[in-house]
């Protein structure tokens, strides 16, 4: 046992989370941020200047504001952080 777990146990799970809250975003981000790039690729026309628009829309707002937007309206909790701040970063894994 360390020297933090033995006068701070509560100090333990602060180490996880932001992991969880990283590799949760991340994750959440490649899913969706993937996919769309490709279906941007691959479909021009129409659905390329849709998922163009919403991009754009989403890249006009800063990741921070956007974040505290989708925690402003939802009850906060670890998994909401975690959707909030993938959303948010999205537009960096378009093509």
């Amino acid at each position: 046992m360390n020297l933090a777990e033995t006068y701070c146990p509560a100090c333990s799970p602060a180490r996880i989370f932001p992991i969880a809250i990283g590799f949760g975003a991340m994750l959440i981000s490649l899913v969706i941020g993937v996919p769309l790039g490709l279906l941007a690729a691959f479909h021009r026309g129409l659905v390329e200047t849709a998922i163009m628009r919403t991009v754009d829309l989403l890249i006009s707002l800063p990741p921070v504001l956007l974040g505290l937007l989708i925690l402003a309206v939802t009850p906060p909790s670890l998994v909401k952080t975690i959707i909030a701040v993938g959303l948010a970063y999205i537009p960096s894994w378009r093509g």
